[in-house]
This record gives C-alpha cells, structure tokens and sequence, in this order.
C-alpha cells in the first residue's frame, strides 16, 4: 500500500507552514503546532530566538518582510566565503 495523498477540512496541518497559515492555533496565539515556522527567521518555531514578536508576522505586513530580507541578506554575508582569485589569476600570466 502507498499513500499518495490526504483529503480532509485540515490537511495542510501535517505540512510545514508559516505560523500566520497555521490552521491548530489561531492567529495571533503564541502557541505554535510541531510544523509552524517562523516567517521572519524561516525556521522551524522553537529555533526562532525571537519568537515573543515574530509569532505575530505575517506576509501582508511590510515590516515584517523587511525584517526578513535583512536576516537572509546577513546571513548570506556570513556564509560567503571569499576566494583569493587575485593570486590564481598572477599565476597563469
């Protein structure tokens, strides 16, 4: 046998999910299901260190995809990992 799908008024509840869409706990609430991530931190709702705010983000406010678009761009800067492209260019001249 294969399970190749669910139906039912709730089926999105066993899939990850921004807590703002979250269909266990009301809006708002700061409790959060097993499957609620943190829309600001895109991680999963215990790992969000800020989570007494952030459980109130949402899409359709701005300051909240602001704030999220500067933790993915400070994140990037940290895992960017410069080369030393200058030294290996020397080298073929």
């Amino acid at each position: 046998i294969e399970i190749v799908g669910t139906e039912g008024q709730f089926s999105l509840v066993d899939y990850a999910h921004s807590r703002d869409t979250c269909v266990s706990f009301k809006f708002g609430a700061v409790e959060a299901c097993k499957n609620c991530w943190c829309f600001v931190c895109e991680v999963q709702w215990e790992s969000c260190g800020s989570w007494a705010l952030h459980h109130k983000a949402c899409y359709g406010e701005m300051r909240w995809r602001s704030e999220r678009d500067q933790i993915r761009k400070n994140k990037k800067q940290k895992d960017f990992k410069p080369t030393d492209r200058g030294a290996a260019s020397s080298k073929n001249s």
